[in-house]
């Protein structure tokens, strides 16, 4: 674990913009190894399959406008294989030649093969599940060849599990405006 952990962390309570987010958000995990990252935070139950709106999530990230454009344009976004992953993991996945040769639909294929044509090759994704079916998916992007890559993963793993979802938690707290429905209000003996 990072002895300046602690420090990172209380900085988020300062952090109220998402240029300020995207700022630590990419000198924090730059210092770890990554070169770019990718934060998506989706208020509310993201598992009864209805079509989020955009005020429904927050999107922060440090890539090339280019990939997102073409992610976006091609609706990636509904095959998108770490994604689904995220839906039914709790850990962090690294993600790899041999994640992506795994068993794949056409669909969920390009968009590794696209990715790769941008420059995306590798990285570590980590699901973050909050109450009420909140979601919250933080990819992580390494240059590094593969086996530097491996490496510098199973150093940092558990710095960067902690991180995403301290990042998570004060970027919802932050940037995310959820209405809370108050609770009922019980009714007495007599109305009953």
């Amino acid at each position: 674990m990072r002895a300046d952990l602690a420090e990172i962390l209380s900085d988020l309570d300062t952090l109220n913009t998402e240029q300020a987010f995207k700022r630590k958000l990419a000198g924090t995990f730059s210092n770890l190894g990554f070169n770019s990252f990718t934060y998506v935070g989706f208020k509310g139950d993201t598992s009864s399959g209805t079509k989020h709106q955009p005020t429904d999530f927050i999107f922060l990230s440090n890539v090339r406008s280019a990939w997102i454009d073409h992610y976006l344009e091609h609706e990636l976004g509904e095959d998108d294989p770490l994604f689904k992953e995220c839906l039914t993991s709790r850990l962090p996945f690294k993600w790899d030649e041999t994640f992506r040769a795994n068993s794949r639909t056409k669909r969920e294929s390009r968009v590794f093969n696209d990715g790769a044509d941008f420059g995306i090759q590798h990285g570590v994704t980590v699901p973050i599940h909050g109450p009420g079916g909140e979601l919250g998916v933080m990819s992580l992007y390494s240059d590094l060849n593969e086996k530097a890559f491996a490496g510098a993963v199973d150093e940092v793993q558990h710095d960067v599990h902690v991180l995403s979802m301290h990042f998570h938690d004060a970027v919802q707290r932050a940037l995310m405006k959820v209405e809370k429905v108050p609770k009922p209000i019980p009714l007495t003996e007599r109305e009953v």
